[in-house]
């Protein structure tokens, strides 16, 4: 191989302009001397890829999450756990912490909701499901 003295490219023997700037090879030019490549490795691969933090959260591993976090107990405990970093799943741990934040809005309003109701002086009693049809 040669290479071009105006830009450096490399060029094929027995080529009289450089395939990359068209500029003309003069005779004498530079002789670039080539490696043989001995350890190429392919540009894909087959495997399975490798499971990261950041990985995607997958269509069923968002509903088994959904499902485990609805149970009364169970799911508590699953969110306290993966949003304190007991699962690798960055999103799976975002997903806990939602979770969490909406589970302590819900009760810090439903809290502040009965303190304005008994500070109003309403009976908690004329709010039960059969007190409508007690008339």
């Amino acid at each position: 191989m040669i290479s071009c003295p105006s830009c450096g490219a490399l060029v094929p023997e027995g080529r009289d302009f450089c395939p990359n700037c068209g500029r003309r090879i003069p005779v004498g030019a530079e002789r670039v001397p080539v490696r043989p490549v001995t350890d190429a490795t392919p540009a894909y691969s087959y495997d399975n890829p490798v499971r990261t933090p950041d990985a995607v959260l997958s269509v069923s591993g968002f509903i088994a999450s959904l499902v485990l976090l609805s149970i009364p107990a169970l799911g508590f405990i699953l969110k306290v756990v993966w949003a304190c970093g007991g699962c690798h799943n960055h999103n799976r741990r975002n997903l806990a912490r939602a979770y969490l934040l909406l589970w302590f809005l819900a009760a810090a309003l439903a809290v502040g909701a009965w303190f304005i109701l008994k500070a109003a002086g309403v009976d908690a009693k004329s709010f039960s499901p059969l007190s409508f049809f007690k008339k």
